[in-house]
């Protein structure tokens, strides 16, 4: 199996709309439940605003060319962060990780040379998707807003060499 991703585009938005309605699949990142039934719609078309001005670029995750998930950089020009979320049925099987190495490279391309990333301490898996693409856990910090506000996450961090 392939795991490859792409610049977010309209094209993807019914699968997104299908992986984001199912809660399961959303439980630890900030993706509100109920997902609203434009939802897709309205994050891609607020991704591809936010990637012309420079500030995020979003990418969903493909299997063998079906959606699966999505990842992205975001917060450029303030303290880059990174995020990711994958369909639950896929979890467990290295797709995350793969996909988080090859965000990587691309955040590296963008010369950008650190990123962080929260995750919920009960996030296990998603801990060892960083730890396997060299990310050092560096503290934890409460969540100020979206679905955990007032959560403690831990904070991890990856130093990027500069893109040749």
């Amino acid at each position: 199996m392939s795991v490859t991703i792409e610049p977010i585009a309209l094209k993807h938005a019914a699968a997104l709309q299908d992986i984001c309605s199912d809660p399961d699949n959303v439980v630890n990142t900030n993706v509100p439940v109920p997902y609203p039934v434009d939802g897709a719609l309205k994050y891609i078309s607020q991704s591809i605003i936010d990637a012309e001005a420079h500030q995020a670029y979003i990418f969903t995750i493909l299997l063998d060319g079906d959606v699966v998930g999505n990842c992205g950089v975001m917060n450029l020009y303030t303290a880059p962060s990174i995020g990711y979320f994958l369909r639950k049925d896929l979890w467990g099987k290295g797709y995350a990780t793969e996909a988080v190495k090859l965000l990587c490279v691309k955040v590296q391309r963008l010369g950008i040379s650190m990123v962080h990333a929260k995750v919920r301490k009960t996030n296990i898996g998603s801990q060892r998707v960083l730890e396997k693409n060299l990310f050092i856990r560096v503290g934890e910090r409460a969540e100020e807003d979206g679905r955990y506000a007032g959560e403690t996450l831990d904070v991890w961090e990856k130093t990027f060499e500069p893109a040749t």
